[in-house]
């Protein structure tokens, strides 16, 4: 035993430690070669997925992550503010995309007035659990108040100069830090939609970096929102039959092929809606949220 120990004990392969136990199963060694096992074996496919070998990371990622659910809004149809165009066709597509292509169970809520949308994520709160990851999707129109500096979402039965059925971000927030979901993120296509974010975005490492720090992300609590704009208008058009924003939002969830990140999914909006628009997306953890750290992990079926 001490012979075959002495061979090994620099080693940095998990195979010779797997040796080591199944030759020696009450072995002096078995805790320390236990340790190693699994730390080299750890690191091997962190090392495989930086290379581009990522079936086994994504096919133990998909495990580890949980379930998937979203609310997906949109709201054209204001009964004493602007009509919008796009935002039911937005709505629409997203949920498609989420449930086909990445395996959400998906609640859908068209033309949606205060009550609709907050009984909505009230139901996460009472329903899910942190195996679980929740994503939000927005598209309406959205406000601040010039004096507070407060922003809100408006329900189709929003009326202008009372606030009485608009949704503040700060209640939105509030939301979130009570469900149970490790990871929640807002995907909002309104105007002024930056307001729910902070100002300093989270930044996190990219490309093979990235790779190594899945599965701490993956176990982290993360409360993030990815927003079409800062404190700014935002357009209803300049898609196709979507907003320049969520048309790129559709398109980098049909160019993921495997696991990606909020951050990274991020970066690949951006630069097409600032070429395409006057408005620039943010990304960032969620004001009184209760973020830690993690982000969301979009892992295709």
């Amino acid at each position: 035993e001490l012979t075959f120990w002495e061979s090994i004990k620099d080693s940095t392969s998990a195979g010779d430690y797997l040796a080591y136990l199944q030759t020696f199963p009450n072995g002096h060694f078995v805790a320390l070669a236990r340790f190693r096992a699994e730390k080299y074996a750890q690191e091997t496919k962190v090392q495989e997925a930086s290379s581009g070998t990522s079936q086994p990371l994504l096919s133990e990622l998909v495990a580890e992550v949980g379930r998937y659910h979203a609310i997906v809004i949109g709201n054209n149809d204001y009964r004493y503010v602007g009509k919008l165009q796009m935002a039911v066709n937005d709505a629409v597509a997203v949920a498609e995309v989420l449930e086909r292509l990445y395996g959400f169970d998906v609640q859908i809520l068209l033309n949606a007035t205060r009550y609709s949308i907050l009984k909505a994520i009230s139901g996460a709160r009472a329903n899910l659990s942190e195996r679980d990851n929740l994503l939000i999707y927005y598209a309406g129109h959205g406000i601040v108040d010039e004096t507070t500096g407060r922003g809100y979402w408006l329900p189709v039965d929003a009326e202008p100069n009372v606030v009485a059925n608009w949704i503040p971000n700060t209640t939105i927030s509030d939301m979130l830090a009570a469900i149970a979901s490790r990871h929640a993120i807002v995907v909002a296509d309104s105007c002024y939609s930056g307001a729910l974010v902070r100002s300093v975005p989270a930044r996190l490492e990219t490309g093979a970096e990235t790779a190594a720090l899945l599965w701490r992300l993956a176990r982290k609590r993360s409360r993030t929102a990815l927003t079409s704009g800062g404190l700014e208008p935002v357009l209803d058009k300049g898609g196709g039959n979507h907003s320049v924003f969520t048309s790129a939002f559709l398109d980098a969830l049909y160019e993921n092929d495997g696991v990606i990140e909020g951050q990274s999914l991020f970066a690949a909006i951006q630069r097409r809606v600032v070429v395409n628009s006057e408005q620039t997306p943010e990304y960032s953890d969620i004001r009184g949220a209760g973020h830690d750290g993690g982000d969301f992990l979009f892992v295709r079926q």
